[in-house]
């Protein structure tokens, strides 16, 4: 019976080896996988912050080339501005002085009827 009860013994004790040598294994492949996925998604994670950074500084650029744009129109809005009350002055004082000539020729024409 003691025979009996150590091959029972040694068969359950193999059989144990056994099961955890391929729990182990197992595991180890369980780790390596979990590890080349973990890899693969730090090196995303890390692509994906790059391409957050560029987004973000096109952005800012762009940001700045609109508001450089506003402000060169507001300038030159005021400038056209500008130039449009420099060309009504212009127009009044163009329009007095055709008054003046046309007054001065009638009073010219008057004189020399006068004669």
């Amino acid at each position: 019976m003691t025979k009996t009860i150590s091959e029972l013994w040694a068969t359950a004790s193999t059989l144990a080896c056994e099961e955890l040598k391929q729990f182990k294994q197992a595991f180890k492949e369980a780790a390596n996988r979990t590890q080349i996925e973990l890899t693969e998604y730090t090196e995303e994670v890390t692509r994906l912050e790059a391409e957050l950074y560029t987004a973000l500084n096109e952005k800012n650029d762009f940001e700045k080339r609109a508001t450089d744009a506003k402000a060169q129109n507001n300038s030159l809005t005021s400038k056209i501005t500008t130039l449009e009350t420099q060309l009504n002055d212009r127009d009044n004082e163009l329009t007095r002085i055709r008054e003046d000539y046309s007054a001065l020729h009638s009073e010219l024409i008057r004189i020399a009827q006068g004669r």
